[in-house]
């Protein structure tokens, strides 16, 4: 079993906490990592860098909640970059108020915090962190069954005792 892990390099690291950073939602709000962990439990950041992806962030954020999901911190994150530059940013936070009224949607303009989290590029994810703010893993795609499945087996790993 060594062997086998020293020949692959299959060494397991524990996971970094996330970086630190702060941003405002879409009522201007801010919020920071220390925000999102003072709470101690675990929090899921539905996340999207595509316009239309406040849509995807609301599809998720009812499912979550249709599904039971409680005891975590729920926060949207928006990667606005690839927005063009004539397009008002008020007009953007408009759009994320209506099509997310009751969940803070964290509006990153340059797309600099999305990077440093290491959310992934191209449509919707929701990405589960322990309540140290440590990933324990990411479902992608749209709102689903098995989704939901997956991130409630997720949760139940964040919260075990390491």
């Amino acid at each position: 079993m060594v062997l086998v892990t020293i020949l692959t390099g299959a060494v397991s690291r524990p996971a970094a906490a996330i970086p630190a950073f702060e941003l405002r939602d879409q009522n201007e709000r801010q919020h920071s990592s220390r925000t999102l962990l003072r709470h101690r439990k675990p929090v899921l950041v539905i996340s999207g860098d595509q316009r239309k992806s406040d849509r995807d962030i609301a599809t998720w954020h009812e499912a979550l909640r249709k599904a039971g999901v409680k005891g975590v911190v729920i926060r949207g994150l928006v990667d606005l970059e690839g927005v063009p530059f004539f397009i008002p940013n008020a007009l953007v936070r408009r759009a994320l108020r209506k099509s997310n009224p009751r969940l803070p949607v964290l509006c990153d303009y340059e797309g600099k915090v999305f990077k440093r989290l290491e959310l992934p590029p191209g449509g919707v994810a929701v990405t589960v962190l322990d309540p140290r703010g440590k990933k324990v893993g990411r479902v992608r795609g749209k709102a689903s069954k098995d989704g939901l499945a997956r991130i409630k087996h997720l949760l139940e790993r964040s919260t075990e005792k390491r």
